[in-house]
């Protein structure tokens, strides 16, 4: 029934694309208004990434990463010496 009265009147309105954008306007000034955005500040933008940072480092890293906790999760001990080998 809604439907049905819905449609009839979306079809009636020769502007509904106008009404539309305006629906559009309002509900993103009403987000806008009720939800807070937190932004960067002009020091966190800058200092975002350090220039000597490489790909390969961040792979080094992971790599690093992955190591250390499989030697951390190792419960047997001959695993557990073998990781420790791998890991330093």
């Amino acid at each position: 029934m809604l439907d049905e009265i819905l449609c009839s009147r979306v079809a009636k309105e020769p502007e509904m694309d106008i009404i539309v954008e305006k629906f559009h306007e309002v509900l993103d000034l009403a987000c806008r208004n009720s939800f807070k955005t937190l932004r960067a500040t002009k020091t966190a933008l800058l200092n975002k990434s350090v220039p000597w940072w490489t790909e390969e480092l961040t792979i080094l890293r992971k790599r690093l990463n992955a190591l250390r906790r499989r030697y951390q999760r190792t419960r047997d001990s001959d695993d557990y010496e073998n990781s420790e080998e791998h890991y330093t």
